[in-house]
């Protein structure tokens, strides 16, 4: 059995999601990304989305160096080097 994820793709920035990341998103937040639009209700999730325009990649991989934009992202990568 193979299972197939839903991907939404967002109306706003393009990007494909499998959760509407909008949700995330208020009219009248009280934080506003500095590069686009879009305003958050937690700074924390404005700090998220910013990386999208700065590119930044803040979490390294302890074992290869390799840089990632999501925390989450660097711990799936750093689970294929415990497979090793």
């Amino acid at each position: 059995m193979i299972e197939v994820m839903s991907v939404l793709i967002c109306i706003e920035c393009n990007g494909n999601f499998p959760y509407d990341h909008r949700i995330w998103a208020v009219e009248e937040g009280s934080f506003a990304c500095r590069y686009c639009s879009r305003t958050f209700m937690f700074k924390s999730r404005l700090e998220i989305h910013e990386i999208v325009h700065t590119g930044e990649r803040p979490y390294e991989c302890s074992v290869c160096h390799k840089r990632f934009n999501r925390k989450g992202n660097l711990k799936a990568h750093y689970m294929t080097h415990m497979a090793e």
